[in-house]
């Protein structure tokens, strides 16, 4: 039985993203049922490997660098703090870390491997068509609409996700249709591969009605507008682009409709150009707090997931934790959380 669990975060990522939630919610859950939990960030800001604390646990932080580069002298270090054992385990959230889990398995021969695959490198490159990639790494043809560039990326980088998944001892899959492609597609061992669903805490997460009126008079919004929510990064793979160009079709058959935008606009130039006809009728919020955001998901009426490719979207659970209106896509493992007419449209 795993004891103790290392959980490899690279923290200046997971400020910013799901995998944070993700830590948030698995690190309690695995305390409570007496696991001993210590943290591995990597990328935390500091100038030099230092400990401290973090969410309740020991937290061995490292300096903003490439982390498989310096693998060899992250695990020298991580080898004088931490006793090799069979009862142990190192959970892993990112890729690409081949190298580093290379070291963490030289380093640690007795101890476990997990990895939880929060994204892949083909889902925005392919935008989450399985069958191109079934294409590409099992049949090694390349697709008329796939160009040399990205068949050389997916190819190369599948193969190193198949090298990383065989020195793994276990492999989280979010969804059935990522579990289906560790399978089907990578080759996974079934039994290596154990299906794991995100999930948050449906009471604390639930909106109050007269906490909503007050929210909606904080941010201005009119108490007859209905607010549709979109909460994720505003990039291409995520949907954003068809999410505008359904917006506006929506917005010339009725003036009660505002979109609401949280996330940070990486492209702003390509973003201030895609919104500037629906300026007046959207609000962007940017990178904000999780907490602020739970606000906003409060007092929407309408929740939009309009992801081509995600894993177990971690926004779509919010949704409906607060009974909003989900508007989906029906893209890679999107339409493993949701199902037409009987959570979502």
């Amino acid at each position: 039985m795993i004891k103790k669990v290392y959980m490899v975060d690279v923290e200046a990522n997971s400020r910013q993203n799901g995998i944070g939630t993700y830590l948030r919610t698995l690190i309690p859950i695995l305390r409570w049922i007496g696991r001993e939990v210590t943290l591995i960030s990597l990328n935390s800001g500091v100038g030099a490997f230092t400990s401290g604390r973090r969410m309740g646990c020991v937290d061995y932080r490292f300096p903003t660098a490439d982390y498989n580069a310096c693998a060899e002298a992250y695990c020298e270090s991580l080898s004088q703090n931490i006793v090799d054992s069979d009862d142990s385990a190192f959970w892993v959230n990112y890729t690409p870390c081949l190298t580093l889990v290379k070291e963490l398995k030289r380093r640690f021969p007795k101890s476990r491997i997990i990895s939880t695959v929060h994204d892949q490198g083909w889902t925005k490159s392919l935008l989450g068509k399985s069958e191109l990639l079934r294409s590409i790494l099992v049949d090694g043809r390349q697709p008329d609409i796939v160009s040399q560039r990205t068949f050389d990326f997916v190819r190369n980088y599948g193969a190193e996700e198949r090298q990383l998944y065989e020195h793994c001892d276990a492999v989280v899959a979010l969804s059935e249709s990522a579990y289906a492609t560790f399978v089907d597609i990578y080759g996974v061992d079934r039994s290596k591969v154990h299906m794991i669903h995100n999930c948050i805490d449906d009471v604390k997460s639930r909106r109050n009605v007269a906490l909503c009126r007050k929210l909606r008079d904080k941010y201005g919004m009119g108490a007859d507008e209905k607010m549709v929510l979109y909460a994720g990064r505003p990039v291409k793979v995520k949907g954003f682009e068809a999410l505008l160009r359904a917006f506006a079709m929506l917005r010339s058959e009725r003036s009660d409709v505002r979109l609401v935008v949280a996330g940070r606009l990486s492209d702003v130039a390509r973003a201030e150009w895609l919104l500037r006809p629906m300026a007046p009728w959207t609000t962007c919020l940017g990178l904000i707090p999780h907490e602020e955001v739970k606000e906003w998901y409060g007092i929407a009426d309408v929740g939009v997931l309009p992801s081509f490719t995600e894993q177990c979207s971690f926004s779509g659970l919010e949704m409906m934790a607060n009974r909003l209106l989900v508007v989906a896509s029906d893209g890679h493992c999107v339409r493993d959380m949701f199902v037409d007419g009987r959570n979502a449209v």
